[in-house]
């Protein structure tokens, strides 16, 4: 998913929803923590991120349905989503 694609898809949606996030590398350090540290205390149920958020995201009390809203385009993207 794209910076922009995440942005607009929390916009609709945090209309409709509480406790909606998104999450990329273009966030401030501090905004990004704040957004982590409410999303692995289970207070954000609906977070719109780019792919590279979820590397290295290995939490037993994390449960995660991921969808790849844009898709994967090849098969090296797809092992590597698969792995995580």
């Amino acid at each position: 998913m794209s910076i922009t694609t995440a942005e607009e898809l929390y916009q609709e949606f945090s209309d409709e929803m509480d406790n909606v996030e998104y999450y990329h590398g273009q966030r401030s350090a501090a905004e990004k923590a704040k957004v982590f540290e409410r999303w692995i205390a289970g207070e954000t149920p609906l977070l719109f991120c780019t792919s590279g958020f979820g590397v290295g995201i290995d939490y037993g009390s994390v449960t995660l349905l991921v969808i790849h809203y844009d898709g994967l385009w090849n098969l090296l993207d797809f092992v590597q989503e698969s792995v995580e």
